[in-house]
This record gives structure tokens, sequence and C-alpha cells, in this order.
């Protein structure tokens, strides 16, 4: 068995917070490399989901709607190649 990174975004809310899988990444660096960059690009690239809470909050003043994602990873288990 080989670790593969699960590449992480989402957005907090009063409620709790929402967590997407932009992609996978075959070692740790990659997946640090991805979360350092999106951070320092504001999440540039990153398309918020139809059905993500802050497109479909009826708070007419919602601060939550003018936040910028979060970004990390986590490793899953993946099989080695034969």
């Amino acid at each position: 068995m080989t670790a593969t990174f699960q590449l992480l975004y989402g957005y907090r809310h009063c409620f709790g917070k929402t967590e997407y899988v932009a992609g996978t990444v075959a070692t740790e660096k990659e997946a640090q490399a991805w979360v350092k960059e999106k951070q320092h690009n504001s999440g540039k690239g990153i398309l918020v989901p139809e059905n993500e809470p802050l497109r479909i909050c009826p708070v007419v003043g919602c601060p939550a709607k003018l936040q910028r994602p979060w970004f990390s990873y986590r490793s899953i288990a993946g099989a080695d190649p034969e």
C-alpha cells in the first residue's frame, strides 16, 4: 500500500464547516505545495459548489458570504500499481 493525498478545501459556517475534495496527489510534498499556493493566491481557481451554503444562505447580510476558503490535505490509502 502507498499513501495518496487528498487535496481539501471548504468554508467555515456558524453551524460548522463544509469540506470538498479538489483532487489527489502522490506525495505529501505536492500536497503541501498545493495548500501553500492556494493560501497565497486567496483560493484562485477554486469553484464554489452550487449547493455550498455561501451561495444559498438566505441571510442578506451574512458575513460568511464574503469569506475565503480554507485549504488542507489528508493521507488516504492507495494500492500499489501492479
